[in-house]
C-alpha cells in the first residue's frame, strides 16, 4: 500500500493522533497508510506530506500544514473554508476557538495551489468530537446526561451535523490538492441505515398505557406554560383516552412486511430481566422498565426465533439500572440467549441510558461486541459528530475499545412525542438528517419502537417511507 509522511513534533499525545488517523482512514476510504516520522526528518523532504506542528520547510513539493494546538476549554465557532475545501466538507465546519494557532489571525484556512495551511488543530477538533471530550468533561462535573441534550448547556450542543465526518472532508481534499492527485480516496457512496426496534411493550397493558399517559400529560403541562394552548389541549386529551383506547402492540409481523417490501433486514432489542423479590425491587422495575417477562411470554419468543431464522437480528435491550454494570448486563444476556438457544452481541439501553465512561466498558466485558445506545431522546443529530459505526476510545485503555458503536440519529418517540411533529415533518426532519450522513458516504441510525406500529399511534408510515429505498438506504444495525 501506498504511504504518506506526516511529519510530527514531538509533543503530540500519540494515543489521540493514533486513533483519530485510524478514524479517518476508514471514514474517507483512503487507500493509503501513514508513515510518522519526526518532524526534524521533514527537511528535503522531495515528496508530498503532511506536517503537524511544525511549518513545512520551503521547497517542499506539496504540503499541508496543521497547528499543534489542542483545546484548553470547549468554546466552539463556525469557519468558513475555502472554496475547494468548503465544497467537500458541504459549508462552514466547527472549530474549538483555542485550537488555532498561538499567534497571528483567528483561525482560517490557507490555499495557494499545492500548499494547504490549516489554521486550527483539525486532528485535536477531530478527536474531540469523536471521543465526547466535552460531554465527557460535563459528564465528570454533572454525571452522565445519559439520552437527553437538554440536559446539555445550550453552546454544548453540537450535533445538527457529523462535524468530524466535515472536518475529514475537508482534510482529504487538502491532502489531495497537495498531491496533485484524485485517486488517493475511494469513492463515497451511501452506506446503508443501521435499523433496531426496542420491544418496549408485547401487549397494551395497563402500566404501560399509564406510563404514555403521564407522559402526554407532562407535554400538555410543557405547551401550556409555553403558550401553546391548543397543542395542550391535545396532549391532554390524548393522554386521557389512553389507558381506555384498543390496541395491538404486537406488531412483529407489520414490521417484518415493510422491510421484506423494502430488501432490509434490523434487529429487535429485548427486554430480559427476571422480576425483582424486594417489594421496592419490583416497584422500581414496574416504574422503569418494560412491563414484560420474557420468560413467561411463550409467543414473542417464538415469533423472535422465526425472525431470527429469516435474518433479523435480535439484541437486548437492558433493564433501567443495567446501563453501567457488567455483570447485571452478562446475565440478562444470558436469559435471552437461553430463551433464543442462540448467541447475542447487540445491545442498546432502556431510555437510551448512556455513561460516555463507563457504559462501553461494561457491555465489552459482558460479552457484547456492538452497542447502538449512542443518541438522544429528545433531538435527532450525530452525538459524537460521527455518521457510521466506530470504535469508541477509552481514555484508561488509551485506544479504541472492542466494541463497535453503532449511533441513533433519529427515533421515533423523538419526533413524535418530544417534537410533536406530525407525519410530513416527522419525514423531513428524519430525511434532513440521512441527507447529512449521505453526503458524506455514512450511514444514519433509525430507532423505531414496535408498539410505534400500532394503529393508535400511526408512526410507522413514516418509518416505511425511509426504508423504501431498499437494500441501498437500509441494513440490520
Amino acid at each position: 500500500m501506498e504511504r504518506l509522511d506526516l511529519f510530527v513534533s514531538g509533543a503530540v499525545d500519540r494515543a489521540a493522533l493514533t486513533y483519530t488517523l485510524d478514524l479517518f482512514g476508514e471514514c474517507t476510504r483512503a487507500r493509503f497508510a501513514w508513515r510518522l516520522r519526526p518532524a526534524e526528518e521533514s527537511a528535503g523532504a522531495d515528496a508530498p506530506g503532511v506536517w503537524y506542528g511544525r511549518p513545512a520547510p520551503e521547497g517542499a513539493p506539496g504540503t499541508v500544514e496543521i497547528p499543534l494546538r489542542p483545546p484548553r476549554g470547549f468554546r466552539a465557532a463556525a469557519l468558513d473554508l475555502p472554496a475547494p475545501l468548503s465544497e467537500a466538507a458541504g459549508g462552514a465546519v466547527l472549530v474549538y476557538a483555542d485550537t488555532r494557532a498561538e499567534t497571528g489571525p483567528p483561525a482560517r484556512v490557507d490555499v495557494h495551489g499545492r500548499r494547504v495551511a490549516f489554521g486550527f488543530d483539525l486532528f485535536a477538533t477531530a478527536f474531540a468530537f469523536a471521543a465526547c471530550l466535552e460531554e465527557r468533561a460535563h459528564e465528570a462535573a454533572h454525571g452522565p446526561v445519559h439520552g437527553y441534550a437538554r440536559r446539555l448547556t445550550r453552546g454544548e450542543r453540537r450535533f445538527e451535523r457529523p462535524w468530524v465526518e466535515a472536518l475529514f472532508a475537508a482534510f482529504a481534499r487538502a491532502i489531495s490538492l497537495a498531491a496533485g492527485r484524485d485517486d488517493l480516496f475511494g469513492a463515497s457512496a451511501p452506506r446503508p441505515l443501521l435499523l433496531g426496534h426496542d420491544v418496549d411493550a408485547v401487549d397494551k397493558r395497563f402500566v404501560k398505557s399509564a406510563k404514555g399517559a403521564a407522559f402526554g400529560l407532562r407535554n400538555a403541562g410543557r405547551a401550556a406554560v409555553r403558550g401553546r394552548p391548543g397543542e395542550a389541549a391535545r396532549c391532554a386529551l390524548g393522554a386521557a383516552c389512553l389507558p381506555f383506547a384498543r390496541a395491538d402492540y404486537f406488531q412483529f409481523d407489520r414490521i417484518r412486511r415493510v422491510e421484506e417490501r423494502a430488501g432490509v433486514r434490523s434487529t429487535f432489542y429485548v427486554y430480559a430481566r427476571a422480576p425483582g423479590r424486594s417489594f421496592f425491587g419490583r416497584l422500581r422495575r414496574l416504574v422503569f422498565d418494560p412491563d414484560y417477562d420474557l420468560r413467561r411470554e411463550a409467543r414473542l419468543v417464538a415469533k423472535l426465533r422465526e425472525l431470527l431464522a429469516a435474518g433479523w437480528g435480535v439484541g437486548l435491550h437492558p433493564s433501567f439500572d443495567a446501563f453501567e454494570d457488567a455483570e447485571r448486563l452478562a446475565g440478562e444476556k444470558r436469559l435471552l440467549e437461553q430463551a433464543l438457544d442462540a448467541s447475542v452481541t447487540k445491545v442498546r439501553n432502556h431510555w437510551l441510558r448512556l455513561s460516555l465512561a463507563r457504559t462501553w466498558r461494561a457491555q465489552a466485558e459482558a460479552g457484547f461486541e456492538e452497542d447502538a445506545t449512542l443518541g438522544f431522546n429528545d433531538a435527532v443529530g450525530f452525538r459524537a459528530g460521527l455518521a457510521r459505526p466506530f470504535r469508541p476510545f477509552d481514555p484508561e485503555r488509551g485506544g479504541a475499545l472492542p466494541l463497535r458503536v453503532a449511533p441513533v440519529a433519529v427515533m421515533d418517540s423523538t419526533l413524535f412525542d418530544y417534537l410533536r411533529l406530525g407525519a410530513a415533518d416527522a419525514a423531513a426532519t428524519a430525511r434532513a438528517v440521512l441527507a447529512e450522513a449521505a453526503r458524506f458516504g455514512g450511514s444514519a441510525g433509525l430507532s423505531w419502537h414496535v408498539h410505534g406500529f400500532s394503529d393508535i399511534l400511526g408512526w410507522g408510515g413514516v418509518y416505511g417511507e425511509l426504508v423504501a429505498g431498499g437494500p441501498e438506504a437500509a441494513h440490520d444495525g
